[in-house]
């Protein structure tokens, strides 16, 4: 059994104006093969009443009139806000540090294209998910938009943009996984030449005379570069690979008072069973709290990996379920390595007896678990607080990011999911892809790009 703790989807998995053609540069598209769905998932609430999440607007329409005929003015807002948001298509080619006049004057053709998007997306960024719940008197509806994107501060474009790219079949499920994808990317970083040195840990950034020349290893190696870009947890680097003495203002404000996304912990199955006839995603309320982290957790999500045969023998499931916990409690907990392990034991055959009402049989049909915990997290990434998509997009800190350069420490770049609220993979990307752009235009060098076939 093959284990993924990463991708749910991946936007621009398909031919369109976004990062597909930065996924292919990078050598991420071209070998692989992507699965879409028809819905995004399903909500069970405590009743065993099941609301679909439809990804075609007028499908999810038809669904969510089942439920509340009464709240269809609400319905038709939000089911008409997906559809404008199939149109969605912001800038990614050109750093934003690097755009002029003349760019951004290039820019305003789709701007007045795309105008009521653009309104929308400006309006709606001020409501967060929890605020368009409360339109709704139905509380089956209210409760799954609260729930399943960022516990309901996530502000609506967001969402919207990403329901949308799933429903244009953009944004799928990599066949394989992350590991997959993370071997195809390799694979293309080494044929031009590059270079990967595993299992070592960064302890420092070495400077001097106000820039970056090398960084030094745990094992006491020094390695020495001309130019170097951390892709690192970005509060790891700034408090500890730099000792705190390069710090912004932006990045003390940031870490000191902006919320980063709940932790999750993770209780995986190899099943020996076909699980092809049940959904992919499922939000499950619990009748009876499951008591984690000394809180009670009131719902479950499970992912059946069925559709993914590259993760199980033919006639077995790869399946896992999430609940989002606390960082401190877990991260305090590993401490006694005894009572970590007793605890997850408890908890894993706590959601066995859950799944075994879902699914009966399913319990004897369980052939190993494995149970990954914020710690966990910490532990393979030294990710802060266990944050797996970094700071929690607000209301508060829409369309904010990080610099990906410190003021006074020269040749040197922050990339990755730290810098944009709400994280993900094609931000990360498209951090890259920006420095160095940013470091051709210092170094007086055009950019130019490859795509392998």
């Amino acid at each position: 059994y093959t284990i993924d703790g990463c991708i749910d989807w991946l936007t621009g998995t398909a031919p369109d104006k976004m990062f597909f053609p930065l996924w292919k540069e990078v050598g991420a598209i071209q070998n692989n093969e992507f699965v879409y769905f028809d819905e995004y998932h399903r909500y069970t609430d405590t009743d065993g009443n099941t609301l679909i999440f439809y990804l075609d607007p007028k499908k999810l329409k038809e669904e969510l009139m089942r439920h509340s005929p009464e709240d269809e003015k609400a319905i038709d807002e939000l089911c008409g806000l997906l559809k404008l948001f199939k149109g969605f298509k912001p800038p990614v080619f050109k750093a934003v540090e690097l755009m002029n006049f003349f760019d951004k004057l290039k820019l305003m053709p789709q701007m007045m294209r795309d105008g009521k998007i653009y309104k929308a997306y400006f309006k709606y960024g001020k409501i967060s998910m929890a605020d368009f719940a409360d339109k709704f008197k139905s509380k089956i509806i209210r409760d799954m938009l609260r729930t399943t994107w960022g516990d309901g501060d996530m502000p609506m474009p967001l969402f919207l943009g990403t329901m949308a790219w799933c429903s244009n079949k953009t944004a799928g499920y990599p066949i394989g996984g992350s590991l997959k994808l993370s071997r195809d990317i390799e694979k293309r970083y080494l044929s031009l030449g590059g270079i990967v040195n595993y299992n070592k840990r960064v302890e420092k950034i070495l400077i001097k005379d106000g820039k970056a020349i090398g960084i030094q290893l745990s094992d006491g190696s020094k390695l020495y570069a001309d130019i170097i870009i951390s892709a690192s947890d970005i509060h790891s680097v700034i408090y500890n690979m730099l000792d705190g003495k390069c710090i912004t203002s932006k990045q003390k404000e940031w870490f000191d008072n902006m919320p980063t996304f709940n932790p999750y912990i993770q209780v995986s199955f190899g099943i020996n069973r076909n699980m092809d006839a049940q959904p992919h995603l499922i939000y499950q309320r619990l009748k009876d709290p499951i008591i984690i982290a000394n809180e009670p957790t009131s719902y479950m999500i499970i992912h059946n990996y069925a559709f993914d045969k590259t993760l199980a023998d033919e006639g077995k499931t790869s399946f896992a379920v999430r609940f989002f916990s606390k960082f401190e409690y877990w991260n305090e907990l590993y401490k006694d390595k005894n009572k970590y392990n007793d605890v997850k034991a408890k908890l894993a055959h706590e959601v066995i007896d859950r799944l075994e009402q879902l699914y009966p049989g399913i319990a004897d049909q369980i052939e190993v678990y494995d149970i990954a915990t914020p710690a966990t997290y910490v532990r393979y990434t030294n990710i802060y607080r266990g944050a797996t998509m970094g700071f929690l997009p607000t209301k508060e800190n829409f369309n904010q990011n990080l610099e990906k350069t410190i003021p006074g420490l020269e040749n040197f770049y922050l990339i990755g999911q730290w810098l944009t609220p709400g994280g993900g993979l094609p931000n990360a990307l498209k951090s890259a892809r920006d420095a160095v752009q940013i470091i051709c235009k210092i170094d007086k060098i055009k950019f130019k790009t490859q795509t392998p076939n």
